[in-house]
């Protein structure tokens, strides 16, 4: 996946806000929808596949940490970041073990916002990359199970009729080293 494929979601109450997030992150070329509580962002999750959420923990209807519970749960996959103006160390603790990507305060630095998309667009391409390892890695399995059992049908096929040309040969020995007349008659 190429960075410029990254899907934003931008979640926050305040229109001033995510006009100039939508317009920062236009312009570095993501792909960038808005919700401006949590339950339109919600809606906005089900019906596209997001990459990246970025969300204000403090909003109407549904806060941020709500949010990022409910995102974390029904798409793990996604990076979120939390931006808020209202944080603590305590609040971003708690967002990190919630499964936030980052905690970023405001007034936002967006030069932090770009360099955290990044970070996430890494982890994205990894998980995506190792997802792809994994699929080759089992169909490799499955092909050396074929493998081993196509080897072990032949090897039996194989085996069959030497061990009754073997045979053979051991009685044609037999015969060859008997001293009975009759024997040495019928092979003449």
């Amino acid at each position: 996946m190429d960075e410029s494929q990254i899907r934003l979601l931008l979640v926050d109450d305040e229109a001033i806000i995510l006009t100039l997030f939508k317009s920062a992150l236009q312009a570095w070329g993501y792909t960038v929808d808005i919700a401006e509580d949590g339950k339109k962002a919600l809606q906005l999750c089900n019906e596209n596949n997001y990459h990246i959420m970025i969300t204000d923990l403090n909003m109407p209807n549904m806060d941020g940490m709500a949010l990022l519970k409910r995102v974390k749960s029904r798409w793990p996959m996604m990076e979120v970041i939390v931006v808020t103006g209202y944080g603590t160390i305590e609040t971003a603790i708690e967002a990190m073990k919630m499964g936030a990507s980052d905690f970023i305060l405001k007034p936002v630095n967006f030069e932090q916002v770009q360099f955290t998309i990044k970070k996430c667009y890494q982890k994205i391409k990894a998980e995506s990359e190792n997802q792809e390892l994994r699929e080759i890695n089992a169909q490799l399995r499955s092909v050396n199970e074929m493998k081993d059992k196509f080897l072990a049908i032949t090897n039996h096929e194989i085996r069959t009729p030497l061990t009754i040309i073997k045979g053979y040969l051991e009685i044609l020995e037999m015969i060859m080293e008997s001293d009975d007349p009759e024997i040495a008659e019928t092979i003449d």
